[in-house]
């Protein structure tokens, strides 16, 4: 073998060497940006799905507290006349000392 052809294949080997290399980065490289892109798909319908059950969670549970809540009015509401009075009694008095709760007139008289 001459130094020519030696130094011929030893360039052929080298420049082979450095274009596998190279290929090899970038063919790993895309395999990782799909694989990524891939899992980021599968985390965004798992997310939706979550927030989905989640938000069916929520809904149930309000309309369980307001079903809850609708019934204890219903026990709470006045029977008669004389506890519906009773109550605008307490009412009355609970806003007489109150300045802010009178009559307009009676509220600028007083500053």
């Amino acid at each position: 073998m001459e130094p020519t052809e030696g130094l011929i294949l030893i360039t052929f080997l080298v420049f082979s060497g450095s274009l596998l290399l190279v290929l090899g980065g970038y063919f790993y490289a895309s395999h990782r940006r799909e694989r990524s892109a891939v899992i980021k798909r599968i985390q965004q319908a798992g997310d939706s799905q979550t927030e989905n059950e989640v938000d069916a969670t929520i809904r149930t549970a309000g309309n369980r507290l307001m079903s809850l809540i609708r019934s204890l009015g219903k026990l709470a509401k006045p029977k008669d006349e004389e506890e519906l009075s009773h109550l605008k009694k307490a009412f009355l008095r609970a806003g007489s000392g109150n300045p802010l709760l009178r009559s307009p007139s009676s509220a600028q008289k007083s500053f």
